[in-house]
């Protein structure tokens, strides 16, 4: 299962719009902050592309809370989540954080209004 909208908006927010991950064995100093494009979650070509992951998976964990999802570029995501390489090399879209092989839409800007969270995502 996969996080909430409203979960992996406010994570969304809270990054934004750039990728989160800190994993130095990845090859980058700090933050990776790759910019990342809405529209292009769970897909694994075009400009962007991102997907939602779960720090602490599994039953009775962090669940669907925004600090349990991490925003990441795709190959940041793909190097932590062992998603096989031919997917890559195909071009396909996997199911995105939300359970669609489809972007559900940027937040809108009513939920960017209701958090507290920093609302610009340059």
């Amino acid at each position: 299962m996969g996080f909430s909208r409203e979960t992996v908006e406010n994570a969304w927010v809270r990054s934004h719009g750039r990728c989160e991950c800190q994993r130095l064995v990845h090859g980058h100093q700090g933050r990776c902050s790759r910019k990342l494009e809405w529209e292009n979650q769970g897909r694994v070509a075009g400009r962007g592309p991102w997907e939602a992951h779960c720090l602490t998976p599994g039953p009775g964990r962090s669940g669907d809370t925004e600090p349990n999802c991490q925003i990441l570029c795709w190959d940041c995501y793909r190097r932590i989540s062992g998603v096989a390489a031919s997917l890559c090399a195909r071009g396909s879209s996997i199911p995105n954080a939300l359970g669609s092989k489809e972007p559900a839409g940027p937040p809108s800007e009513r939920a960017l209004r209701g958090s507290n969270l920093p609302q610009s995502m340059d």
